[in-house]
């Protein structure tokens, strides 16, 4: 039998949990995720089912059994990251406290009390959240300053995590964070803390063959390297680095039966040998309504230094778009770190949907009552269900997705992940992907509904997702790398 060791680190916060959405790592998880990119890399049911397991009628248990052990957190590491972030996060704070108090200032002038009113709401509110990540500030401080003492505790592992999630947990505060985790935040769901580490461990039974083996690690190889986990993993949430890979102790993380799990900084290279292995390992065969790795992926990277293009970019994609919440500014000044990273690439998302024409009209008037000649929602292409709602008539319905009578879900077809490269804490650096997955958007049959009227997506169902690329490409905000 075949044993291998993989220690892992999670990069951005891990929303993965049991019945209860209690946070935990959780093998099933894991193994649906690694499932998943195998059938995506054209891998056959026949190696599916003898590799991974299959429960249907003539059911196996699978050549490869995995089991998460040996959690732990490098605590004084994490105290000094976490406190990068509470910093990042409370500079944000007073700089939006600055701007409603010149707001505040320009309304009382004008005599617009109402108005007012509202921005010192805000302002209260920004103000207690200020209070909330100093008082963090001062928890990390005292941590480190009194390690001998924290560090006695019997359940230091749970404290220390819950202590980093706090901090964590602000950067919801950040827009694009917030558009990217809405769902999450609003059901205040808890997480397990980026910098937590695992081992996974990976046992293979004796009948598997090294061809089975360099399958699997295929799979674990796309998992891990562009794919997330858990709740909103298309939305950047969940990415876990694999950091180093033991094989009898002895570590083979950049020569992994050919495979290289350490991210290059030429990540267009680095992809490309891993995939071209990949291809040759799995003798793919694409199926039938899920997208295809070797056809149908594209991978754009993030030009991070090319962000001060930013502002024409919004100027050109929000030309003729009027609106009171209109996302036409980032928050932001540097890309440094994960969730900076999380936060640019969200407002990017945000800035280009927001009052996006022709579907900000065409739903306000079908919710008016009013004729519309072309229901077309081009932004359903981005997943579904889709939400519209219009604070100036107090109304919105969602784009449902359906089936007969029932109602599904389609999963966006743009992914976000967030790479960490380098090979220890001190040299880690963040690079941003958009990964394109384009297959059959909705099954035969079904329909688009909303408020109890049918619309459709255009004629070229990827026109919005298409146009939002190219418009990052023509300001050298992306690159094609894949």
């Amino acid at each position: 039998m075949k044993t291998f060791e993989a220690t892992c680190r999670i990069v951005t916060p891990l929303f993965m949990g049991g019945a209860f959405q209690q946070p935990e790592l959780r093998t099933q998880s894991i193994n649906g995720v690694l499932r998943w990119w195998f059938r995506v890399a054209g891998g056959s049911l026949e190696d599916e089912k003898r590799i991974f397991g299959w429960a249907g009628e003539t059911s196996n248990q699978g050549l490869v059994r995995i089991r998460i052990e040996k959690e732990k957190i490098d605590i004084m590491e994490q105290i000094e990251e976490n406190k990068k972030i509470a910093i990042a996060i409370l500079n944000f704070l007073k700089e939006e406290q600055n701007k409603l108090e010149k707001e505040i200032e320009i309304r009382e002038q004008e005599g617009k009390i109402k108005e007012k009113n509202k921005l010192l709401k805000m302002k209260n509110k920004i103000e207690r959240e200020i209070e909330q990540v100093q008082e963090n500030i001062e928890k990390l401080d005292l941590a480190k300053n009194n390690w001998e003492e924290f560090s006695e505790s019997e359940n230091l592992l749970k404290e220390s995590e819950n202590l980093f999630k706090e901090i964590q947990k602000f950067i919801f505060l950040l827009e694009g964070c917030g558009y990217l985790g809405f769902s999450l935040m609003r059901n205040n769901r808890d997480f397990r803390a980026v910098g937590l580490n695992f081992n996974l461990k990976i046992c293979f039974h004796p009948k598997a063959t090294d061809e089975d083996i360099k399958k699997f690690f295929s799979a674990l190889w796309l998992a891990f390297n562009l794919g997330n986990f858990g709740s909103r993993a298309r939305r950047g949430f969940g990415a876990i680095k694999i950091e180093e890979i033991r094989e009898k102790g002895s570590p083979i993380t950049n020569n992994c039966y050919g495979l290289n799990f350490i991210p290059s900084d030429d990540l267009e290279n680095w992809i490309n040998f891993n995939l071209n292995k990949i291809k040759d390992f799995i003798k793919p065969n694409d199926r039938q309504d899920i997208p295809y790795l070797f056809k149908d992926f594209e991978i754009y990277q993030i030009q991070k230094d090319n962000f001060n293009a930013l502002g024409d970019w919004i100027k050109e994609v929000q030309e003729g778009r009027k609106g009171r919440y209109l996302k036409n500014s980032w928050s932001g000044n540097s890309i440094n770190n994960w969730f900076e990273l999380l936060d640019f690439m969200g407002f990017l998302l945000m800035a280009y949907r927001s009052y996006r024409k022709p579907n900000y009209d065409v739903a306000k008037n079908i919710l008016l009552g009013g004729q519309v000649n072309d229901p077309t929602f081009e932004r359903a292409i981005f997943g579904l269900p889709l939400n519209f709602y219009f604070s100036s008539i107090n109304k919105g319905d969602m784009v449902h997705l359906k089936l007969g009578n029932e109602t599904l879900r389609r999963a966006s077809p743009l992914m976000i992940k967030i790479i960490q490269t380098g090979t220890n804490q001190n040299e880690t650096r963040h690079e941003g992907l958009f990964i394109i997955m384009k297959s059959t958007f909705m099954p035969a049959n079904a329909r688009l509904m909303f408020s109890k009227k049918e619309v459709n997506l255009p004629n070229n169902i990827w026109q919005a997702l298409d146009d939002f690329i190219s418009s990052l490409k023509n300001k050298n905000l992306i690159r094609r790398i894949y």
